[in-house]
């Protein structure tokens, strides 16, 4: 079965409630949650939402206005790394991928 790279990013902003029910329903379904907080008071710490073998990355940016079209830009290119660092094998490389935006 050929390797498959699968990935969730989260816009959010002062919802920390609704922010760990998502990462908590979505985390065990893909290899690593992206958390993009956009001037969250206080930020979204990653140590809030890990856990039960679930990976969690979160980029604290401070755009005002945001920029939603960057902002989902910078979780494909979080997402792309990952994949390519993670990777074992140049056929791992070149495998498919998939992301869920939320």
């Amino acid at each position: 079965m050929p390797h498959m790279d699968t990935f969730a990013v989260v816009l959010t902003h002062n919802r920390p409630a609704l922010l760990r029910q998502t990462v908590d329903a979505i985390g065990p379904q893909v290899d690593l949650v992206i958390v993009i907080d956009n001037a969250s008071e206080p930020p979204v710490d990653h140590h809030d939402l890990d856990g039960e073998g679930r990976r969690v990355c979160v980029l604290n940016v401070h755009d005002q206005p945001p920029n939603l079209a960057e902002l989902w830009q910078l979780g494909i290119d979080v997402a792309e790394k990952y994949r390519l660092h993670t990777a074992e094998t140049p056929v791992e490389r070149e495998s498919s991928w998939r992301i869920a935006f939320l």
